[in-house]
């Protein structure tokens, strides 16, 4: 279960990053695009990352103390 939920994270943990990387750049599309892609990364940057980044440290013990 513990190997699962790790390799599911790391998808979701790449996915996010390469929605924030596509997102971060609006620099050649339509106006109204672009508001979207900023409200994108707004969410992705501002509650998705920092979630993560907590999920993550809260991981690293778990996996030390059960192993995978």
């Amino acid at each position: 279960m513990l190997f699962e939920f790790c390799v599911y994270f790391f998808i979701l943990c790449f996915t996010s990053i390469f929605f924030i990387i596509i997102s971060s750049d609006t620099s050649q599309l339509k106006p109204e695009y672009v508001e979207r892609m900023e409200y994108l990364n707004d969410v992705l940057t501002k509650r998705l990352a920092p979630l993560l980044a907590v999920i993550a440290l809260c991981l690293i013990p778990v996996v030390i103390v059960w192993g995978v």
